[in-house]
């Protein structure tokens, strides 16, 4: 747990945040990096499970993203594919695909058919899956910012609403606080709809104003390049009729 700190500091630091989480939150409507997986509703990183299914962490960057994969080439966890369109912004109105993507499908995810419920190969929802990227660091790396390693997680579109609530109602609502003030724990549970859902929940608040200026610098540097493409893979051949398909879409 970390230091507290009083006086004169800590008020100065209570108004900036508060006008902070409001601007970090507000678009919400209520790979580069090393990914959290959440494959068969447990939480591992590296290989590795995660005790309980529950991380305690500074959530140090966040974005909307939607991925749109091929609908011929067959899911395999095994081989995993790029998608063919993708988008990260900071607002939904901004999402327009990344510049690397192999094949834009719209110049805008607002309009583009293939982001309208109804579009998917099953049931209801959209062709285009929307999510949320999130970047973190653990709870013991938040007392030397500066050489935290950061991971992120891809929140999936059932658990979207989880996390637009509590950086909005719990946060800057209640605490008046952005995620990367507070100690957040984020859990993966098992959700009889989704196979899985990620919940959030506010710890603690961190009060060691020393640790202010170089967790908002660390948000700043994840925010510029959150956006980061994909892996760049060759084409994969769409699968003639009879044969198995051997390629995975993401």
């Amino acid at each position: 747990m970390a230091k507290k700190t009083t006086g004169t500091d800590l008020v100065k630091w209570e108004e900036k945040f508060a006008n902070i989480a409001r601007e970090n939150a507000k678009n919400v409507k209520v790979s580069q990096g090393k990914f959290l997986s959440f494959k068969s509703g447990q939480m591992s990183f590296n290989g590795e499970e995660i005790e309980d299914n529950e991380l305690r962490c500074v959530i140090v960057g966040w974005a909307y993203h939607n991925a749109y994969y091929d609908p011929s080439v067959r899911y395999d966890p095994k081989n995993p594919q790029s998608p063919l369109c993708y988008a990260t912004a900071t607002s939904e109105e901004e999402l327009v695909p990344h510049e690397e993507a192999p094949e834009k499908q719209a110049s805008a995810c607002l309009g583009c058919p293939l982001n309208e419920f109804g579009t998917a190969a099953t049931g209801r929802g959209k062709a285009c899956k929307n999510g949320i990227r999130l970047a973190l660091i653990a709870e013991d790396d938040m007392n030397d910012p500066s050489s935290a390693e950061v991971v992120y997680a891809a929140i999936p579109t059932k658990s979207i609403k989880n996390w637009l609530i509590y950086v909005t109602r719990e946060l800057r609502d209640k605490v008046g606080r952005p995620s990367w003030a507070v100690v957040t724990s984020m859990k993966c549970t098992p959700d009889a709809e989704s196979q899985f859902k990620i919940t959030f929940r506010n710890e603690e608040l961190i009060e060691n104003s020393k640790l202010f200026d170089p967790l908002e610098k660390l948000w700043e540097s994840t925010m510029e390049g959150i956006d980061f493409p994909y892996q760049k893979q060759e084409k994969v051949e769409k699968p003639k009729k009879g044969k198995p398909q051997k390629f995975a879409r993401r």
